[in-house]
């Protein structure tokens, strides 16, 4: 009897050792198996547009700056015989001598128009992109404000933007010279340009009556 459960005892062990050898050769396999080899074919793409970008269509750079932010193209000219003179000062062509009609013959209608009280009339002013112009009830020219470096005013390639040091080698010495205000009196008019006196750049042109 005893034998027997020997022999049952034995053949219990070999068999789980049987089992147990098959489980490792089954593990051994199956870490044996190579791993596939996977081809990359990505294709690396560039960021969005950059083989769009056509240079031709790129803006025109401010022309002070350098900042590309808006075209100069279909902008008004002012011809070269309407441009700022001490003996006939003029903005834009425009002098205190314009009328309202020829202003709009000149630059078209204006997209907004506004009026605004002075100390002693009420000025209704033409709004347009780059500038403005202002005339009292009766029809009187009061004054003219650049508003945009990107459009030329006709004072010998002055624009807003631009250094103190420009205005003197166009215009000559001014009137008044100060770190915050330069300007030139002619004719009854004053063109007066108030600066940035940081950056030392024109941050405001004017025409207006004056004495």
């Amino acid at each position: 009897m005893r034998r027997n459960w020997h022999i049952a005892l034995l053949t219990c062990l070999c068999a789980g050792m049987l089992i147990t050898a098959g489980c490792d050769d089954k593990h051994a396999n199956v870490e044996a198996t190579p791993t596939p080899q996977v081809t990359d074919n990505t294709t690396t793409i560039p960021p969005f547009g950059e083989d769009l970008i056509n240079p031709t269509l790129t803006p025109s750079p401010d022309p002070t700056t350098g900042a590309i932010n808006e075209t100069t193209n279909n902008k008004p000219i002012v011809d070269k015989k309407d441009s700022y003179q001490s003996t006939k000062p003029t903005l834009m062509g425009l002098s205190l001598q314009s009328s309202r009609e020829s202003t709009i013959n000149k630059f078209g209608k204006p997209p907004s128009q506004f009026k605004m009280e002075d100390d002693a009339d009420i000025i209704n002013v033409l709004e347009y992109k780059d500038f403005s112009v202002g005339f009292n009830n009766v029809n009187k020219l009061q004054f003219i404000e650049i508003r945009s470096p990107y459009i030329d005013p006709g004072l010998n390639g002055v624009r807003l933007g631009q250094k103190a040091q420009d205005v003197f080698s166009a215009l000559g010495k001014p009137d008044q010279n100060s770190a915050y205000v330069l300007s030139y009196k002619s004719k009854g008019t004053v063109l007066k340009f108030d600066m940035d006196i940081k950056a030392d750049r024109i941050q405001s042109i004017k025409l207006f009556a004056g004495t």
